[in-house]
Formats: structure tokens, sequence, C-alpha cells
């Protein structure tokens, strides 16, 4: 027990001593810290003095450097005054040259404007007095061309009509010499006929027609009824006496009226040719006929039109019956792709199939 109570006093001496020791130390942290803070303040002191006086310094040279920088801008402002000045005084002078040079090239514009206009006019006026003198003498040309074939037609007719007289004189005289031998032809043909009456026991035929007939003139063109007196007189052995003299009569009469103008003559050869031309065309139409129905075929068939089918117009339609679709029945037996390969350059976007389907539907 005295051992326990020993190391308890030993303990509280030793803590003591710590105590006195931890206090001894916190005194002197106190009187270091005391002096630590005097020296702090002190370096505080020098370095807000050191602030105030590197502050004061850099107001100072802040404020000679404005003081110099409003100086120079001042300096500037003055120089950039002038130079505006300047500027202003170039660009008026310049303005007033090129305002100048701009009137003077209008002036000369104008001035040439005029020039060419008056050219012009004076140009115009001179082709103007050059086409009318043209066409004065174009006109008087063709006037003395027109004359001229005026005069060429008069004088061309008035040879065609002096020709056209005397062919017809001419044709008269021969159709009077015909007619003068048809009439002793027929007078002997009469007095056959009554030498034959009156002898009994002769034959009841006259005697043959001499077979020295005249050579064929242009009277016989001209003249049909004389050709027709000829040919009666030669083939009706029979005639009485009174039919040969009512046919010498007839042809008398008919070689002693008057001869045809020209226009008459003009008339008949235009009606001749009409009339013939026709017969012509109506032989040829029938022998074409003929022809066909001997060779078994059939007719062209008429072309369908093919514009009444949706989205096809004349064109295409033309088109078409040129590549051989004559009606519906031949379109609708075609297929798209035969259609378009004999049709070149068919749009892609045209419906075939629909003209097909349109034109199967009308053939039936």
């Amino acid at each position: 027990m005295a051992s326990v109570a020993e190391q308890v006093q030993q303990l509280k001496r030793e803590m003591a001593d710590q105590r006195r020791k931890r206090a001894e130390s916190l005194q002197q942290i106190r009187s270091d810290v005391h002096a630590v803070e005097g020296t702090v303040a002190d370096m505080l002191s020098q370095f807000s003095e050191a602030r105030n006086q590197d502050a004061r310094a850099s107001r100072e040279a802040r404020q000679e450097h404005m003081n110099k920088v409003r100086a120079d801008a001042q300096s500037i402002t003055g120089s950039v005054a002038d130079l505006l000045e300047q500027f202003r005084n170039e660009r008026a002078a310049a303005t007033q040259a090129e305002s100048d040079a701009r009137t003077d090239f209008v002036d000369q514009v104008c001035t040439r404007v005029q020039t060419l206009l008056s050219e012009a006019n004076e140009a115009r006026s001179e082709t103007r007095e050059q086409d009318k003198a043209q066409r004065q003498a174009v006109m008087r040309q063709i006037a003395d061309e027109v004359a001229q074939l005026l005069q060429d037609n008069r004088s061309a007719r008035g040879q065609l009509v002096d020709d056209v007289r005397a062919d017809t004189q001419r044709i008269l005289e021969e159709a009077r010499a015909e007619q003068s031998e048809r009439r002793a032809v027929m007078q002997a043909l009469h007095e056959a006929w009554t030498r034959a009456e009156d002898t009994p026991g002769a034959p009841a035929t006259p005697p043959a027609q001499p077979a020295s007939e005249p050579a064929a003139t242009p009277a016989a063109a001209a003249a049909p009824s004389s050709t027709a007196a000829s040919d009666a007189a030669s083939s009706e052995e029979a005639t009485t006496p009174n039919e040969a003299s009512s046919e010498a009569v007839s042809l008398n009469d008919d070689y002693t009226a008057a001869p045809p103008t020209s226009d008459e003559a003009d008339n008949e050869a235009v009606a001749t040719d009409a009339t013939e031309t026709t017969s012509e065309d109506t032989e040829d139409a029938q022998e074409a006929d003929e022809a066909q129905a001997a060779s078994g075929t059939e007719p062209d068939p008429e072309p369908d039109d093919f514009s009444v089918l949706q989205g096809v117009g004349p064109k295409i339609a033309d088109r078409l019956h040129e590549a051989g679709f004559i009606t519906f029945a031949d379109l609708a037996d075609a297929t798209p792709s035969e259609i378009r390969d004999r049709i070149d350059e068919l749009p892609p976007f045209v419906n075939v199939i629909a003209w097909v389907e349109q034109a199967g539907e009308r053939a039936q």
C-alpha cells in the first residue's frame, strides 16, 4: 500500500511538473507571439508605407502618361482635322472635275447623237428618193413591158385571127371542092339508078362507087357533116334520088354557113379536149376496176380517224397512217413494241397500250 501511495504521489509530482513546464511553454509562446506581433506590425507598417509610395509613384507616372497621351491626342486630333479638311477640299475638287468631265462627255454625246440623227435623216431622205426613183423606174418598166405584152398579144391575136381566117377559107374551099365531087358522085348515082329503073331486066343495084377517093384533108376533121355524108353515100347503095338531093342540100347549107370566130373555135377545142380527157379518165377508171376485179383483190379501206383515241393528236394520227396502220383493226392487231418500232422518236410517256385497247373496242 505504501508503494502505491508513493507512486500516486510521484505521478502527481510529475503531472505538476508537466503542468508547470506547459505553463512555462505557453508563457514563452505568448512572449514569442507578442514579439512576432510587433515584428508583423512593423512589417505591415513598412509594407503599407512602401505600397503607398508605389501607389503615389504609379499615380504620378499614370498622370504623366495620361498627360502625354492627352497631348498626343490633341496633336493627332489637329492632324486628323487638317487631313479631313484637306480630304474634303481634294474630294470637292475631284467631284467638280468629274462633274465637269461628265458634262463635257454628255455634251459630246449629245452633239454626236445630233450629228448621227441628221446624217440618218439625210440618208433616209436620200434612200427614200432613191427608192421612189427605183419604184418609178420599175413601174415604168412594168408599164412598158405590159404595153409590149399587150402589143405582142394583139399582134399574136391578129396573126392568129388571120391564120384562122386563112385556114377557114382554105377549109371552105376544100369543102366546096369536095362537095362538088360528092355532088357529081351523087348525080352519077342518081343517073345510074334512073337508068336501072328505066331499063327492063337490068340489075337493081347501081354501079359501084369509084375507088378513087380524094385524099384526107383537114376539111374532113373540121367538117364532120361532109364526112358523114360521104360515108352514107358510099355505104348506102339503095339511096333514093330524093334522099340524095336532101343530103346534097344539107351539105350545101353546112358549107355555106358563116365561118366560126376564133373564140368559138377555142371554146370548141377546149370542150373537145375536156370531153376527150373525161372519156380517157372514165376508161382508165373502168380498166383499173376491171383489172382489180380480175386479180381478185379488194380495194384499200378508208383510213380511220385515230385522233378520236385518247392521247392521239392529228400529228400522231398521220404518223400512224404513214407507218401502215390504216384502220382500228390494224392498230388493235399490233403490239405496243411493234408500234414503237414503226414510229420513230415516240415519247416514252405515251400510253401505247391504251391506244391498242381503244382501237380494239372501236374495231368491234
